[in-house]
């Protein structure tokens, strides 16, 4: 692979960006694709394969780090994940098959697993299948709210409620989210900008939770790359 340029997006902050070259192997330019992404404690990790992406701030900046393989920052973690969510703790969940991981924060670039993890879904999350394929917590709900989704479906999981799940769960995904696809890759919830974040391929659609409908004009997808990433095309 060439060399390439990608930075967060941050424009409404009023926070300037500055692209940071890099020629790797695996580039999100190249290939937008993600696992998931989490926001933790303010900061972007974006996952695919077995790496991952980071944004941290320098000298007021954010700035777009990358070439990190998953292990680097959650140590016994498995590659390609297959979705994760962060809670207001900083703690992080990682779902693979019928497993799940949860981690503690340390600091940017490092975090430590729980003892007694990897763990079945089932005792963490009790109604909730194997194979999930995206979920978030939605903190904008006084609850907090977990949403699982996986193929055309979608589970509402209460943290505060027994039994977890209502009995109207699962949901066909079409029925409550308006243009949101079947089969994502990932999503992620912003709770600065109240907005949730959907992956799907290259493309991805932003969901505005307070007024419950996608947060700009049409339902159309944007690309991942350039409207997400920021990616600079090569000259």
């Amino acid at each position: 692979m060439g060399v390439t340029e990608a930075r967060f997006s941050d424009t409404q902050a009023g926070i300037p960006l500055r692209p940071i070259d890099y020629s790797e192997e695996l580039s999100l330019c190249d290939d937008s694709d993600v696992d998931d992404v989490i926001i933790v404690n303010a900061t972007y990790y974006v996952f695919k394969r077995q790496k991952v992406w980071f944004q941290i701030k320098r000298y007021g900046e954010r700035v777009y780090r990358t070439n990190v393989t998953i292990k680097d920052v959650f140590p016994n973690l498995d590659d390609d994940i297959d979705a994760a969510y962060s809670e207001e703790s900083n703690d992080v969940y990682f779902f693979k098959g019928p497993m799940c991981w949860k981690y503690k924060l340390i600091n940017i670039t490092s975090f430590s697993l729980y003892s007694g993890y990897p763990r079945t879904i089932d005792n963490d999350f009790p109604g909730i299948p194997s194979g999930i394929q995206a979920v978030t917590k939605v903190s904008a709900y006084r609850n907090g709210f977990i949403y699982f989704f996986k193929d055309n479906l979608f589970y509402r999981f209460e943290p505060k409620r027994v039994p977890h799940i209502r009995s109207t769960y699962p949901r066909l995904i079409s029925d409550v989210w308006n243009g949101i696809p079947d089969n994502l890759n990932g999503c992620v919830y912003d709770p600065r900008k109240k907005w949730l974040f959907f992956f799907k391929g290259l493309n991805y659609l932003r969901f505005d939770m307070v007024m419950h409908r996608m947060s700009y004009n049409g339902t159309e997808q944007k690309t991942t790359a350039e409207d997400f990433f920021d990616c600079v095309p090569r000259p």
